[in-house]
């Protein structure tokens, strides 16, 4: 409530350490590092009025939610989000990890692109590091279950293109 009435209505979901632009972070553990931050699961956000948030932000969250946690996180999103607001999400696209297998990485380009759409033109974009799983089995593994033997860093959600638009499509998001 303080964030929303000093005119912070941007939410950066499972925000870890980021200090992003005018975002407020959410999320499980705190960071002294981070300027604004609510200390919550991400999971409830009932403390979170109906449509106050004008931008809803997340990177590399989604893939950690199994498909029913995903599909309340959405449910969750619209209720919260401003008839007019924007989501932003950054996750694995299984596609193209499968893709990286057999052919050469293609990493995100365009910044100023993704920026011009509403994406956090401070947020991480196109890290040459994750190029890492080029014809890798190991590193294509990973991409897909996360951290296997680590039960709080796993996929349990294998996200594509076409599933990631027709679950948000389902919850009546455009």
């Amino acid at each position: 409530a303080a964030f929303l009435a000093n005119g912070f209505s941007k939410l950066n979901i499972g925000g870890g350490n980021k200090n992003l632009h005018d975002f407020v972070n959410v999320d499980f553990v705190p960071h002294s590092s981070v300027e604004r931050e609510v200390i919550a699961n991400i999971l409830d956000l009932t403390f979170v009025p109906s449509r106050s948030i004008s931008h809803i932000h997340s990177n590399h969250v989604i893939e950690h939610l199994s498909p029913n946690e995903w599909a309340c996180q959405l449910a969750q999103w619209r209720r919260i989000l401003k008839p007019d607001g924007l989501v932003t999400i950054r996750c694995p696209n299984a596609l193209g990890v499968a893709y990286s297998f057999w052919f050469p990485a293609i990493l995100e380009v365009g910044r100023e692109q993704f920026a011009a759409c509403g994406f956090p033109s401070d947020e991480e974009f196109g890290n040459p590091a994750d190029g890492w799983g080029h014809r890798d089995v190991f590193a294509t593994l990973h991409w897909f279950f996360g951290d296997v033997g680590n039960p709080a860093n796993q996929h349990l959600n294998i996200i594509t293109p076409g599933t990631l638009v027709s679950d948000m499509e389902a919850e009546g998001f455009h």
